[in-house]
């Protein structure tokens, strides 16, 4: 399965996985369920994470091409280049 075409959104996708770990949690599946179901897993990991990637860039050239006023800060609030 090819997570781009199928175009999920992040929300869509991320509920995917979050059913695929409870799956795994749960012990009801067979040796052979839980290698696919880790596998898709995975995938679905991957997709999500491209896609808050590209929201991170895409963030990041609009702070770029506005005013000088606005700084870059990362996830956490901290101005790009402080140190605590």
């Amino acid at each position: 399965m090819d997570m781009e075409e199928k175009k999920l959104s992040y929300e869509d996708a991320f509920k995917q996985l979050e059913d695929i770990v409870e799956k795994l949690e749960g012990d009801k599946s067979s040796l052979n369920e839980s290698v696919e179901l880790f596998k898709k897993g995975v995938e679905l990991y991957k997709y999500c994470n491209n896609l808050l990637s590209n929201a991170e860039g895409e963030v990041k050239v609009l702070l770029d091409n506005s005013n000088d006023s606005l700084i870059e800060l990362d996830f956490l609030g901290e101005a790009e280049g402080d140190s605590f």
